[in-house]
């Protein structure tokens, strides 16, 4: 399993804590930097086509910028079950601050859907766009502590203790970027 990211100028401390944190573990994490957009919502469009160029033939684990682990996910490296994508929903939601991802057909099929959408509706929050792409593919469900959110997954889920934290460091950075 290959970890992997990409982040924007303003994100770099936080990438490089999000890639020391999988390195406790004995894991590397491969974070791309790229150049901003300008807007949250349009460097969040990145990632479909960043995840459809990284995928090759060895699954992926895809993790937003400001992620910690908690943890070893090698426990995502060992799921035997056929999946083509693994997220989250919180309370409906599909969560794309953590993603695994396997190189099948389907899956390639659903990044090219999604990166089509994306660039069709650049002001729309990439992760309602991969809900709408989402067709017959195997999702995988991850559990909560994969893709914990900071406050919001603490009070969703009490007693859930994080594998992969998401600090949400956007609410501060799409004040700057709008």
């Amino acid at each position: 399993m290959k970890i992997v990211g990409f982040y924007t100028p303003e994100y770099t401390p936080h990438a490089f804590m999000c890639m020391a944190s999988a390195v406790r573990f004995g894991w590397d994490a491969h974070f791309k930097p790229i150049p901003t957009l300008g807007k949250w919502v349009l460097n969040c469009g990145i990632k479909s086509r960043f995840l459809l160029d990284s995928l090759g033939d060895e699954r992926l684990l895809y993790v937003d910028a400001d992620a910690r682990f908690k943890s070893s996910p090698t426990e995502l490296a060992e799921i035997n079950e056929p999946f083509d994508i693994g997220f989250h929903r919180m309370n409906g939601e599909l969560l794309s601050g953590t993603l695994l991802l396997e190189p099948t057909v389907s899956t390639r099929a659903l990044l090219k859907r999604w990166a089509a959408l994306c660039a069709l509706n650049p002001k729309v929050w990439d992760q309602k766009l991969l809900d709408k792409s989402l067709r017959s593919e195997l999702v995988y469900e991850l559990a909560p502590e994969w893709c914990m959110i900071t406050d919001i997954g603490r009070r969703v889920y009490p007693g859930v203790t994080p594998k992969i934290e998401h600090l949400q460091a956007s609410r501060e950075f799409r004040r700057k970027l709008r």
